[in-house]
């Protein structure tokens, strides 16, 4: 089951890859101005993806099926090329 939206960042100054969990993807730019980061300045968006219920990373692809098999979305939600999990779609 996903639980969160996440994105792994990696931050200046910071060793390693951060993975910040969110409610939407867009909330990571509020999340970094808070910390006083600006736009692109001291951090690096590595990938968007969604958390699991054991904490596990997913990347949007591997979620869409995860999300799908557990009964979060349906599979016909909409006729997609490639399927891909959004946090719009979970709320």
């Amino acid at each position: 089951m996903i639980v969160s939206a996440a994105c792994k960042i990696s931050i200046d100054g910071i060793e390693g890859v951060k993975t910040i969990p969110l409610h939407r993807h867009g909330d990571i730019g509020k999340i970094l101005a808070a910390f006083g980061f600006r736009p692109g300045k001291g951090y690096r968006i590595l990938e968007q993806g969604f958390l699991d219920e054991h904490g596990s990373f997913l990347n949007r692809t591997d979620a869409w099926t995860v999300a799908v098999f557990s009964g979060q979305i349906s599979a016909t939600t909409e006729t997609r090329i490639r399927p891909e999990l959004y946090s719009e779609e979970l709320y």
